[in-house]
């Protein structure tokens, strides 16, 4: 778990569904390489939203260069949280 990036998080200007899931995503991130691998449903579960939802807000996300998604194995996605300046 990371407070720091939770914290850079909440600086970055977002509509509401993209910045509970960057949220969720720092929450889980390991601090000294800002990975992430909870699961879709868990996100889900955790913001309150679809998983429908939670996907298209992770795709503005990535756009928005905030966020890496890596596909690991089938079914199991790492993300790299960029905020704060971090790239």
């Amino acid at each position: 778990m990371s407070f720091h990036r939770v914290n850079q998080a909440w600086g970055v200007e977002l509509r509401h569904t993209e910045k509970i899931v960057l949220l969720a995503l720092s929450h889980h991130a390991v601090m000294s390489t800002g990975e992430s691998s909870p699961k879709i449903s868990r996100l889900a579960r955790d913001c309150g939203m679809s998983e429908s939802a939670v996907r298209d807000s992770i795709k503005s996300l990535e756009a928005a260069g905030h966020i890496v998604t890596m596909p690991i194995r089938r079914g199991v996605t790492q993300f790299r949280v960029n905020v704060g300046g971090e790239q």
